[in-house]
């Protein structure tokens, strides 16, 4: 499980987008599960830590085939940019 950050040029709606155009990732939560999930939300700058507003994306990694996921990330990165 991570996140990724997207820079500042993007929207929130662009950022929406990316999960969204994702295929192989399910849209959730999870603490470790089997099925890959990717979630966008907001991210508040609290004591110490940077606001990330609208552009973070959290990820968790199932058990799909790792190049098949790297291939659905960029492809929807490709899809925002």
């Amino acid at each position: 499980m991570f996140s990724i950050v997207f820079q500042p040029r993007f929207s929130k709606a662009q950022v929406r987008g990316f999960v969204d155009k994702l295929e192989l990732f399910e849209i959730g939560y999870s603490w470790a599960g089997v099925t890959s999930l990717a979630v966008a939300y907001d991210f508040r700058a609290t004591r110490g830590r940077p606001d990330y507003e609208h552009r973070i994306v959290r990820l968790n990694i199932g058990l799909e085939d790792v190049d098949d996921l790297k291939g659905d990330l960029k492809a929807a990165l490709e899809a925002i940019a």
